[in-house]
């Protein structure tokens, strides 16, 4: 197949203009103007079965692959994937939710069904599971293998204590690198099914994957139709929800300001305290010096007499000026708390709001039907996209095919990658390792027991 030097699209000849781009292609007849009443290629399309209003957040989904848009008054060209709910102009998202179960895994290239064996699509996984990794790289992954004998059993369970850990942070990351290797496959291939449809339309075989995406799509704006009332209802929340944060995150401030002024005051009462203390010591330090001094005798036939009394009176001021200082300091404490305890509450109610509508169980099994439909549509696209691969509508040398054909070796890996970590914790023989345990055990027993008898 060749392919345009300009818009890189696949034309059915090297003359004339691209019906793409309509640059010229390079051959004998490339100056000639392009033909300006050449029809589409005829394509289904979806009847509109958007509910009106602004209920749903879904848009048309239009695999047009040239970028200029039809004439109002003309007929839809290529292929469009309608999933008009609102004319907002909001984008349709169909990424993968995280959330979610992760998607069945592919077995390597050569455990693929072939297009039109049962119901398989090229470039999808059969539900067969392909053979098991080899032992030898098993064990490599490992780091163990498992002896021929019950005597090396401890050796064993030492090797396996040891690479456990490591083993499931491996299989917990090889898990995470699989389900982004997916992820991103089946982002791209629905990518390139929206911006293709016309050289899709354009092969006769393609039909029955385009018209699986079709039906996905009518499934799911059925769906938004028939629950448009409950999206209304969870969007009124969602805005009820938003004014309250907002309305608490003003009132937060406010609090955090008052708490800034509060600890300030705490500080200066604190700081009130200490200074009482040392008042309050050194006229204790002053007395005890003065009884020192005085040998025991400060009463009033004694000649400290007059300083005696001055230094009761200095302690009882410092007394008093530190309960009062103690008191202020606990007052300005409470205050404090009183404030803190104050943005805790309104925290707390905040998020018991925002868990009680995660956990409506209205809303929850809304959502999950809304994403399962929503990926029902994607991998409707994605599974056209692989089929135009094999196919060769998308040829495998094009930029498109070699930039696909590599996310696929890519998950390929993630998913061996994946199957050696697990096959490699599952390879642990938990008998051999509980013998290489008690051995030891048993071991040190019977000394203990021999050093008893021996005594």
């Amino acid at each position: 197949m060749q392919y345009c030097p300009a818009c890189e699209r696949p034309v059915r000849d090297f003359t004339g203009n691209c019906p793409h781009c309509g640059k010229p292609l390079g051959g004998p007849a490339s100056a000639a103007p392009p033909a300006a009443s050449t029809p589409a290629p005829a394509a289904p399309s979806l009847p509109s079965a958007s509910p009106a209003g602004p209920a749903s957040a879904e848009r048309e989904l239009a695999l047009a692959d040239d970028g200029t848009a039809a004439p109002a008054t003309a007929a839809r060209p290529a292929v469009t994937w309608e999933d008009e709910s609102s004319g907002d102009g909001a984008a349709l998202d169909l990424a993968f939710d995280p959330g979610a179960a992760a998607p069945a895994v592919r077995p390597a290239a050569g455990a693929r069904k072939a297009p039109g064996e049962g119901r398989a699509v090229a470039g999808f996984l059969s539900a067969a599971e392909p053979d098991a990794p080899a032992p030898e790289e098993v064990e490599r992954v490992a780091g163990f293998a498992r002896p021929g004998n019950y005597v090396l059993a401890p050796l064993y369970a030492l090797r396996v204590l040891r690479r456990l850990g490591p083993l499931r942070r491996e299989l917990a990351a090889r898990r995470d690198e699989e389900a982004r290797a997916v992820r991103l496959r089946r982002e791209t291939y629905a990518q390139w099914a929206r911006a293709h449809g016309r050289e899709m339309a354009a092969d006769p075989a393609m039909k029955p994957a385009i018209d699986a995406v079709l039906e996905a799509n009518r499934m799911l704006q059925g769906f938004l139709a028939a629950r448009q009332a409950d999206f209304e209802r969870f969007r009124r929340e969602d805005g009820a929800l938003a004014e309250q944060e907002r309305a608490a995150e003003a009132e937060r401030a406010k609090r955090m300001e008052e708490l800034a002024a509060r600890e300030l005051t705490l500080r200066e009462r604190s700081d009130a305290t200490a200074r009482a203390k040392a008042k309050e010591r050194r006229a204790e330090i002053e007395w005890r010096n003065l009884e020192r001094l005085a040998q025991g005798d400060v009463g009033p036939s004694s000649p400290h007499a007059a300083r005696a009394a001055e230094l009761q009176q200095a302690r009882a001021a410092a007394a008093g000026e530190l309960a009062q200082a103690q008191a202020e300091e606990r007052a300005a404490r409470e205050e404090v708390e009183r404030v803190r305890a104050g943005i805790a509450e309104l925290d707390r109610q905040l998020e018991a709001r925002r868990a009680q509508i995660r956990s409506d169980p209205a809303r929850r099994r809304l959502e999950e039907d809304h994403d399962e439909r929503r990926r029902a549509v994607e991998d409707a696209l994605a599974r056209a996209t692989a089929q135009a691969l094999a196919r060769k509508v998308l040829a495998p040398d094009s930029p498109d095919g070699r930039r696909l054909q590599a996310l696929d070796a890519a998950e390929d890996l993630a998913v061996r990658a994946r199957r050696l970590a697990e096959a490699a914790v599952a390879r642990i023989d938990r008998t051999m390792v509980a013998v290489g345990l008690a051995i030891p055990l048993a071991a040190l027993a019977l000394l203990v027991v021999l050093l008893a008898v021996l005594r």
